[in-house]
């Protein structure tokens, strides 16, 4: 199942990706002889970017309907595969599965109590912030009111001295 899960899909990729450059390599050099002056030169590279193109267009399309295709039918294939095995393979499959499941329980049970106790010590921290905050703004207050008060005491003194 799984040589033909990633080897055959892998291979297909690379051969895929193969394919690609050298259509690249033959599209530059088809380019180049666009270019050229020589008539019969300039309209075979024409002829030959025309069909680069096509060619193109065409595996981009067969791609698609193959990868939906293969989507489609991936059950049907898994369900092959799993009729295809042992009844002791089947049952190691399953051992194999549940266990990865008890795992997966236990690291999302545990996740929530991971998740709050950051909040909690976000909170504790923002509190404290906004404590030292409110401090300072308060010292500034009273820094602002003292100095206008001074003021005013000032400007009284200067008017009964006058």
């Amino acid at each position: 199942m799984m040589v033909w899960s990633f080897l055959v899909g892998m291979g297909g990729m690379l051969v895929s990706a193969i394919v690609g450059v050298m259509r690249i390599i033959g599209y530059n050099a088809a380019w180049d002889a666009s270019e050229k002056t020589d008539v019969t030169v300039k309209a075979a590279g024409k002829a030959t970017l025309a069909a680069i193109d096509g060619d193109w267009f065409d595996d981009a399309v067969v791609d698609a309907m193959m990868g939906v295709w293969f989507t489609l039918q991936y059950p049907n294939w898994m369900w092959a595969a799993w009729s295809a095995m042992t009844p002791e393979e089947q049952d190691a499959k399953l051992e194999e599965a549940e266990k990865q499941a008890a795992l997966n329980k236990e690291e999302w049970a545990a996740k929530p109590a991971v998740a709050k106790e950051a909040e909690a010590e976000e909170a504790v921290e923002e509190d404290a912030e906004e404590g030292a905050e409110e401090g300072a703004e308060e010292g500034a207050e009273d820094a602002e009111e003292g100095a206008e008060e001074g003021a005013e005491e000032g400007e009284e003194e200067a008017a009964n001295a006058e």
